[in-house]
């Protein structure tokens, strides 16, 4: 009896694996252009509309998206300007603190992964 249950779990969790392999696989590169200081995200190359990134991939593990509207001021020939788009942050827990990290700064650094738009 306690073998059954044993191998219903392994069974269970290469079952879990498999779907979460075929996900992985189905997965695409996110990159990032700064444009007048408006963020554009892309995923495969196709622009993501603000606000639909809930959650990426980076380094294998899942981490989940908060969508913030940010304008940034700045100056071009003498002329101000505002620019507002959707930024995108980690949200996660570091040494017990709740933080967001702005997710071009992972994007610059390594392989940055989501599901296609």
């Amino acid at each position: 009896m306690q073998m059954a249950l044993v191998q219903s779990k392994n069974r269970a969790s290469e079952e879990a694996l498999q779907v979460l392999g075929d996900k992985m696989d189905n997965l695409k590169k996110v990159t990032f252009k700064n444009s007048w200081e408006a963020h554009k995200y892309y995923v495969d190359g196709k622009f993501v509309e603000d606000g639909t990134l809930d959650h990426v991939w980076i380094n294998g593990e899942r981490q989940n998206l908060i969508a913030s509207k940010v304008s940034v001021p700045y100056i071009d020939w003498g002329h101000s300007y505002t620019a507002t788009s959707t930024h995108y942050f980690v949200d996660t827990q570091l040494l017990g603190v709740r933080v967001q990290i702005p997710l071009y700064d992972f994007i610059s650094k390594t392989e940055v992964l989501a599901e296609p738009v």
